[in-house]
């Protein structure tokens, strides 16, 4: 099942750009089973350093933004919001217990991650630049 969700994801987020001060690109993370998903396990697989801030929040939370057709939006904007509502959708569809984490280094770094049926850890990445 993962290789196939991993597929999907992929094409999910092909060209789509997390917009901070900087647009970033999303990309597919794939973690072997990882047991239970900690923040200091979450720093350890993404190759953060372990003194590293991890704020955990929902997934709802990341996507409210994204999703969302803001007033005024162009075609473009609203097709954007379509795709990560799609991508939301497949991630909710596929993973359980989903959550969302803001890791605070010289950029920050966002993960939405889950559990596939493997036991896996399966997810989407990104990076901000927030001043």
């Amino acid at each position: 099942m993962p290789s196939n969700l991993i597929t999907r994801l992929k094409r999910a987020v092909k060209g789509l750009l997390y917009q901070s001060e900087g647009d970033e690109p999303i990309d597919v993370v794939h973690w072997g089973d990882a047991g239970r998903l900690t923040k200091k396990e979450l720093l350890r697989l993404g190759n953060h350093p372990a003194d590293s801030d991890v704020e955990s929040f929902s997934s709802d939370e990341f996507f409210a933004d994204l999703t969302a057709d803001p007033e005024g939006a162009d075609e473009e904007d609203r097709k954007t919001a379509e795709r990560f509502r799609g991508l939301k959708e497949l991630l909710r569809e596929h993973l359980s217990g989903l959550r969302a984490y803001r890791v605070d280094e010289a950029d920050v770094h966002y993960y939405v991650v889950g559990k596939a049926e493997d036991g896996s850890v399966v997810g989407i990445h990104t990076k901000a630049t927030e001043t």
